[in-house]
Formats: structure tokens, C-alpha cells, sequence
């Protein structure tokens, strides 16, 4: 069952609308989106808000550079032949690199240039699908009469993380980036009350990898898809698991076991106290009539005979 089944569960639905307010690229390589969402009843806007901001801070994925292999051993603070700029700062530009697509494992890319150039981001041989978001991103300097070599190694992931790769694509000369995979950069929400009724202004500003929009649509997703798995779940819960677990406790008083008020005047007049009282009657279907209890909520009781 998926969660449209859910509808018959709330006495009023809410048709929600989601507006685009307004987008435009920010001015540190980045795209910034505004949203309205709504209405909600109640403070189930400030839930949902909440969720939603938490599942773009943490669950959309981004391709990032994880490791770097030049053509000779070297470290952070060295220098390579030709290139103005230290090994430190190279990685730190890969890193804020930023890339459209998504790959599922490891890919691997390359960087060849002659000098005089500017190695950008445009540079770079990239394995299909993936783009880099800005080409005019700027990498490194070099001089005239050297050649800039380099291997990468792109992943997909979400958050903050540094991979463990394979021997196979590790050597001496190779170091690792700790990249944040997440595309998103910010979240802020506000709620706006109108008409007696909770509206949701959403503003998302992201690294320019994605679009606001998408990413939205992907969180909206996620939810929707980790509700849909659960609700089947709570269907699967019936009566009469919870009455056979009640009675397999202990010497338990009918006290304990939230039975129907009917039912319970009815144990106590025939001096049906615990369980083990009643696991010795056998008259069940003559107590029914009695006191007028369904047969259902007897079941836990003489099934167990």
C-alpha cells in the first residue's frame, strides 16, 4: 500500500502548491532558489520544515575529486617544475572544483597541458557524464616550455568524507583530498501564517553542481520514499499480537491488560483475575453471550487451548 492510501486517515486534505519564487546565481559561483511551500494545519509546517531542511543539508549527493596522482613523488608543501603555484594550493583548487553528474564508483580523469597556459577547469578530461560547473574555474599557472601532467579521482557520495580506495589506484606520488560532497551549501526557512493557515518560505543556496529546484525535487523524494516503506509496516501491527504478548507475561492482572471496560466487569465478576485464571476457563463462548463481548476480543484467550 503507498501513502495515497493515507488520505482516508485525515478527515481534511490539504492541497499543496509549491511557488518558485525566485532564483538567480549568486555571486560566489553558487545558484540561489526561494520556494513557498503550503498550506499546513498547525505547527506541521515547522515539522516538515525541519525534516526537509535536514534531508538537503545531509542527503543529496555531489561528485568531488578524492585523489590526486601526479607523474613524480611529492608531497603538500612542494613544488612542481614550471607551475607558479604550490602543490597546496592546486589541491585546494581541485577542491573547490565543482561537478554536474554522478558516478557510481570511482572514475578516474586527466589534466595535460603545455605552457605558457591557465590550467582550468575546462582542462580537464572528465569521464562521461560528468561536467564541471564552472570551466573557467582557474587551477594552476604554467610557464613557458613545461608540460603539466595529472591523474584524479572523482566520487559521488553525500557529506563529509575520506575514502578508502583500492591498491590499485593508489601509488606514491598520489594524495587525498577530504572533499564535501554535499552540493548544498545553505538552508534557511521561515513560516509565514496566513488565513489561519502555515506557509513554508523556503530559501536554498547551492554550490552550482545542482539546481535548486532538483534539489528540492530529490529531498522531497527521499522522504516520501523512507515514509512509503514504513507506513506498509505499521498495518502489520494487529489486536491480537498485542492481547498473546499481554498474556504471555507472568502471572499478569487483567488490570494490566487494557481490555474494553465491558470485558473487564465481566473477568472480575467470575473471579477471573490473572492469567492463569483465565488459561483454566473454558467457557467462552457462554461468557460472550453473558456480557455481550465480542468473540474477537476473546481470541487471545481460548486460542490457546
Amino acid at each position: 500500500m503507498s501513502l495515497s492510501s493515507a488520505k482516508n486517515l485525515t478527515s481534511v486534505s490539504n492541497k499543496f502548491t509549491i511557488h518558485h519564487q525566485q532564483e538567480r546565481v549568486d555571486s560566489k559561483q553558487g545558484i540561489y532558489g526561494c520556494f513557498r511551500i503550503g498550506p499546513f494545519k498547525g505547527t506541521k509546517s515547522l515539522t516538515f520544515a525541519n525534516l526537509l531542511r535536514r534531508t538537503l543539508l545531509h542527503e543529496i549527493p555531489g561528485t568531488g575529486i578524492v585523489q590526486v596522482i601526479f607523474q613524480t613523488p611529492t608531497h603538500e608543501f612542494s613544488t612542481l617544475p614550471g607551475v607558479q603555484e604550490s602543490v597546496i594550493d592546486i589541491l585546494l583548487n581541485l577542491k573547490q572544483l565543482t561537478f554536474q553528474g554522478y558516478c557510481g564508483t570511482y572514475k578516474r580523469g586527466t589534466i595535460s597541458k603545455k605552457g605558457p597556459a591557465i590550467i582550468t577547469a575546462k582542462d580537464l578530461n572528465l569521464p562521461y557524464p560528468i561536467i564541471a560547473s564552472f570551466p573557467d574555474q582557474i587551477i594552476a599557472h604554467l610557464n613557458t616550455g613545461f608540460e603539466f601532467k595529472m591523474d584524479f579521482i572523482l566520487k559521488t557520495d553525500k557529506g563529509s568524507s575520506l575514502p578508502m580506495l583500492k591498491k590499485s589506484v593508489t601509488s606514491s606520488s598520489s594524495l587525498f583530498l577530504q572533499n564535501d560532497f554535499s552540493p548544498i551549501k545553505k538552508v534557511n526557512y521561515t513560516i509565514c501564517e496566513e488565513r489561519l493557515k502555515e506557509w513554508i518560505e523556503l530559501e536554498i543556496w547551492t554550490d552550482g553542481s545542482i539546481q535548486p529546484y532538483l534539489a528540492l525535487q530529490t529531498a522531497v523524494q527521499n522522504i516520501f520514499c523512507e515514509f512509503e516503506d514504513l507506513y506498509p509496516k505499521t498495518l502489520e501491527l494487529s489486536t491480537e499480537s498485542f492481547y498473546s504478548k499481554q498474556l504471555n507475561l507472568h502471572n499478569h492482572r487483567i488490570e494490566n491488560l487494557f481490555l474494553p471496560i465491558d470485558m473487564y466487569k465481566g473477568l472480575k465478576c467470575k473471579q477471573l483475575k490473572n492469567d492463569k485464571n483465565l488459561e483454566n476457563f473454558h467457557n467462552w463462548e457462554m461468557f460472550s453471550k453473558e456480557y455481550d463481548v465480542s468473540l474477537d476480543l476473546l481470541k487471545p484467550f481460548f486460542l490457546k487451548k
